[in-house]
């Protein structure tokens, strides 16, 4: 015969353990005791059996999350029959905070133009956990971080204001708990120049005429600034083939001389950076140097006596 009912103990909260007192009995001795707990709604009815909850502890699952739990204690000896006393029902079942198991990690390359990612991490806590990003531009030690305005994705494509420095993301897990916590994964390594990379070849301009003076572009390119170009012209065959240095012509221009006629040009722009080493591009060839048609800088002069 039950006298005082069973009682839960414990924080009612996901994962959290609970237990249950027997109650207090009277009867034959030796009395034993089953248990069965129930989940509840949050007045603390509509309950049905949990499956498998026949301990007299129970983990909170997130299933219970905003309900309540009872049990029944079943109570045996030896005489005929069983007997069942319900405790009342638990204050409602608070969902789990995010707790970080395993810090975030930021793979990919820590260079100029590449594409970083950074995981969640792993956390425990009420499903469903959701996440915020917010990723930081530090210095060499990964100290003194500053929020990168923007970036708050998953991924970050490194900019050249963060060459030499290194970077962090914040991950923040929410959930239905109240608040919300966050974690710094670790610095990437120091973040490199991105060499340069041609796109479009550099191209010669101007009158292919002996006298004339000939101009180069350095083409379009990519890469961490500042880049800067040197110029190599190059004299060519007729079909552009068999080049050769044309010796002291590295300036961003050339004057055609009456060597060249007949022949073509190519410029090889050369570009460098901050990134190891240095990376070449080189011009089609100009059309043929033409002859420069003669041009008078002092006329005739009629000379003897007049008679």
């Amino acid at each position: 015969v039950n006298t005082v009912l069973p009682v839960i103990s414990g924080t009612a909260r996901d994962g959290q353990t609970l237990s249950a007192s027997n109650g207090t009995w009277t009867g034959t001795p030796t009395i034993t005791y089953a248990y069965q707990w129930r989940r509840c709604d949050s007045l603390g009815a509509s309950c049905s059996d949990i499956a498998g909850a026949t301990s007299s502890s129970y983990v909170a699952a997130p299933a219970d999350v905003n309900g309540t739990l009872r049990v029944v204690v079943t109570a045996s000896n030896a005489a005929p029959g069983s007997v069942s006393a319900t405790s009342a029902a638990s204050a409602i079942v608070l969902p789990a905070p995010p707790f970080n198991t395993v810090l975030p990690v930021i793979s990919g390359t820590a260079r100029d133009g590449q594409t970083l990612s950074v995981s969640t991490g792993t956390w425990t806590g009420t499903p469903v956990i959701g996440f915020g990003y917010q990723w930081r531009r530090c210095d060499a030690l990964g100290s003194n971080c500053i929020d990168i305005a923007g970036a708050t994705g998953a991924t970050y494509v490194a900019t050249s204001a963060d060459v030499n420095g290194t970077l962090r993301a914040v991950v923040t897990a929410t959930n239905a708990a109240p608040g919300s916590v966050s974690v710094t994964a670790a610095a990437t390594g120091v973040v490199q120049p991105a060499p340069p990379v041609n796109t479009v070849l550099p191209v010669i301009s101007g009158t292919l005429r002996d006298g004339q003076v000939l101009s180069a572009s350095t083409g379009t390119w990519t890469g961490t600034p500042t880049i800067s170009y040197t110029y190599q012209w190059r004299r060519c065959d007729a079909a552009g083939a068999n080049c050769a240095d044309v010796v002291g012509a590295t300036s961003v221009t050339y004057t055609a001389v009456a060597g060249d006629v007949g022949s073509t040009f190519r410029v090889v722009v050369t570009a460098s950076n901050a990134a190891p080493g240095s990376v070449s591009a080189t011009s089609a060839a100009s059309g043929v140097v033409q002859p420069a048609p003669p041009v008078n800088t002092a006329l005739p002069a009629i000379s003897g006596t007049a008679q």
